[in-house]
């Protein structure tokens, strides 16, 4: 029995450039419009998992063999040829060349226009009645694997590209795809234009801002999640509007405190300084002070403040401490002397902050209170950048109102290359990785896996905004 087989390419041969973009959009508005693609512009038709534009480079045919369609009663010579009754057609399949996305069949018996047919498998067809609205498995199949196409997740801020190895991922559905993103995008256009297409963002916390107006530009998200269980860089509000579900995770929460005491041995013993003066084969070029007998004065009692305070009588260290609403009762129990704002600041030899920024709290400390300070003193910051006001803390140190400082958070992150605090002899820097461990991270990414997966089962989980 003999069988017509033309690729796409002798189709294209035989067709002209009209003929031919006509004959692929009559294909595609049979099936694709309104179900399978969107058409958001007259006649240009866009991919559902990707949305990448189906009738320019992004979009590609890959020609097939015959394939035995249905039967048929047919005349000989419709088909040129005689084909016992069963109705042999060439298979082309369709491609989305972005994701790779099976979006079809193309099946032709003949090179007019109006001889093309379309043909979607039975199980695409029906895969969208198999679960219920607000999920987002879709029509079509992986190129690679044949498995039914699943969310596009994208993984945001991933400095050290370490999510993948926290968690297992592969226990998501085999067709997730994941896209890590290892800089630092915050500016709204752009930001929108990466996450187009995108299903599941995973965020680390207050890292790339997600404000009101950011909402109105995403296309497809449907799903945030963000390391800790709270996130003031996300406007919960905009995105329960947006129909956007945010989920987060537990945090240990004690590696920050730990690495406060790392930045006031690092401040107090000028440990930076010591190990670059060692690699230019220098030797003991300044001097440190000890902890034993001085004043910690701890700007805040919360849960990094009280954990700090923990350790402070293993040094033999008075503790003084403050915050706006603090009792004498609770800086007792944390074995402090609560004190006024200017008692801290007088008399404190290391200050270590660890208020929440707030409104109330940015600017907290300013010129007049590092002024105040002790020539000796020192000040340590694991909190948050803008509590205290940058300009000052700059001439703070370049003046020598006092002795040093050490910060892992700043205005603005990353820090710019030209930040003048890159010049500063005194100050120790570390990039905001007082939480920055492998347990925690691990917790995270777990955590967001269990998110993913639970949200993709209809059952969210530590949903941020119900």
């Amino acid at each position: 029995m003999n069988k017509i087989v033309k690729s796409d390419a002798e189709w294209r041969a035989q067709l002209s450039d009209e003929e031919y973009h006509v004959t692929r959009r009559h294909a595609t508005e049979r099936a694709w419009t309104g179900r399978y693609a969107s058409n958001k512009d007259p006649g240009v038709y866009h991919c559902i998992c990707c949305d990448a534009p189906l009738f320019d480079s992004d979009t590609k045919f890959e020609s097939g063999t015959g394939w035995p369609s249905f039967w048929q009663p047919i005349a000989d010579e419709a088909v040129g040829t005689t084909v016992d009754r069963k109705f042999f057609m060439v298979r082309t399949e369709v491609h989305c060349a972005r994701c790779e996305a099976h979006l079809g069949h193309v099946f032709e018996d003949g090179p007019a226009p109006t001889g093309l047919r379309y043909c979607m498998n039975s199980a695409a067809l029906n895969l969208k009645d198999k679960y219920p609205a607000g999920t987002i498995r879709r029509a079509g199949r992986h190129a690679r694997t044949g498995s039914f196409l699943m969310p596009r997740i994208v993984i945001l801020d991933d400095y050290a590209d370490i999510s993948r190895s926290c968690a297992d991922w592969d226990s998501l559905p085999a067709d997730c795809r994941i896209e890590v993103f290892t800089d630092n995008l915050v500016e709204l256009a752009p930001l929108a234009a990466r996450l187009k297409g995108a299903d599941i963002v995973c965020i680390m916390r207050e890292r790339t801002p997600f404000p009101t107006d950011l909402f109105g530009m995403l296309e497809g998200v449907k799903l945030i999640v963000t390391s800790g269980m709270r996130n003031r860089a996300v406007d919960m509000d905009a995105a329960k509007a947006a129909g956007i579900t945010i989920c987060g995770t537990d945090s240990p929460g004690h590696a920050t405190s730990e690495h406060t005491w790392g930045l006031i041995h690092a401040v107090a013993r000028n440990a930076p300084h010591d190990d670059r003066m060692m690699r230019e084969g220098r030797w003991q070029t300044k001097m440190g002070v000890d902890l034993k007998g001085k004043t910690l004065g701890i700007l805040g009692l919360g849960k990094q403040g009280g954990r700090v305070a923990r350790v402070a009588p293993a040094f033999d260290m008075e503790m003084i401490a403050w915050s706006p609403n603090m009792t004498a009762e609770t800086a007792a129990s944390h074995g402090a002397r609560l004190v006024s704002k200017e008692e801290l600041f007088q008399t404190s030899d290391f200050l270590s902050i660890h208020v929440l920024l707030s409104a109330r709290s940015r600017g907290l400390v300013g010129a007049a209170e590092l002024k105040s300070m002790k020539p000796s003193a020192r000040i340590v910051n694991t909190s948050r950048g803008p509590i205290i006001d940058q300009d000052a803390l700059i001439q703070a140190l370049t003046e020598g109102w006092i002795a040093g400082a050490a910060v892992d958070v700043f205005d603005e992150e990353p820090l710019p290359v030209d930040h003048p605090f890159r010049k500063l002899e005194n100050l120790v820097m570390t990039p905001h990785t007082g939480y920055v461990t492998i347990e925690t991270y691990r917790t995270f990414y777990r955590e967001m896996v269990e998110d993913i997966q639970a949200w993709l089962d209809g059952a969210p989980i530590r949903v941020l905004n119900p």
